[in-house]
């Protein structure tokens, strides 16, 4: 009677087993690939990680550390080559581009802050690289308009002499995400308000884009680039940034200043 009222299949998988039932239905292969493959991807996964956490510990961090810092002027050399034959590294163009800059204090901070595997030689040759990066685009990337905006340049010479200024926001962005996480690496709280004060430009700047030189046209229609409410979004929201509460509390009120997201 259930054979006839469910059907075959029903009966089937109630008398035998779903086990049994999928093996007939799928074929062997793919019921032992089912049951064998998460223990596969987990094998995979690890085999994975420990290869990625070789090449960034033997390969990516040293070769950083050894050759993009400059030692003069501050900063870093972004434009590396290496010969594949005899492993030298030369610098093939002295551009400081300060999102580059901005990216690797970026990057140094939160290799300080969460890598538990690095010894304590090199979590502070890490934090040193950090805040050399940290002090050159605090003097150098940064200025101050006669209006009290904060705008960053997009590039720099060697030294930190300006080259280009773009009407973006995006050098500001990277500066914020920059000086913000190395501040909390490096107990540094004087980094973390100044983030939060360019931060606030920067949201000037994206309520008004004529302030950037960009007026807005009669025929404008109204669209907002996605990258913006993306960047915008990204500060509250990430715990590293949210962390900063207790610490300052101003970083609260920075929440309201998006008026896209006040929902």
């Amino acid at each position: 009677y259930q054979r006839r009222v469910h059907g075959k299949q029903w009966y089937q998988r109630r008398v035998h087993g779903k086990q049994w039932y999928q093996r007939r239905v799928h074929g062997k292969q793919w019921y032992q690939r089912r049951v064998h493959g998460k223990q596969k991807t987990t094998d995979l996964q690890t085999e994975l990680a420990e290869r990625l956490d070789k090449e960034l510990h033997d390969r990516v961090l040293p070769f950083w550390l050894d050759h993009s810092l400059d030692k003069t002027n501050g900063g870093y050399f972004n434009c590396l080559s290496t010969d594949s034959v005899t492993g030298s590294c030369t610098v093939y163009d002295t551009t400081k581009h300060v999102w580059l800059q901005c990216r690797q204090v970026w990057m140094l901070s939160r290799l300080y802050m969460s890598d538990k595997t690095l010894k304590p030689e090199q979590r502070a040759r890490v934090l040193r690289a950090a805040s050399e990066g940290a002090q050159f685009i605090r003097e150098k990337a940064l200025f101050k308009r006669d209006d009290g905006h904060y705008r960053c340049y997009f590039s720099l010479t060697k030294e930190g002499k300006p080259l280009s200024l773009q009407r973006k926001i995006f050098s500001e962005c990277f500066f914020v995400m920059a000086v913000v996480i190395f501040g909390r690496a490096a107990k540094r709280t004087e980094f973390v308000e100044l983030g939060l004060e360019v931060f606030k430009s920067i949201q000037a700047y994206i309520e008004k884009p004529e302030l950037l030189g960009r007026p807005s046209f009669a025929g404008d229609p109204g669209y907002r680039p996605l990258n913006i409410p993306m960047y915008s979004a990204l500060i509250p929201l990430l715990p590293m940034y949210s962390a900063l509460i207790p610490l300052l509390p101003m970083y609260s009120a920075l929440i309201p200043l998006l008026p896209m997201y006040s929902a």
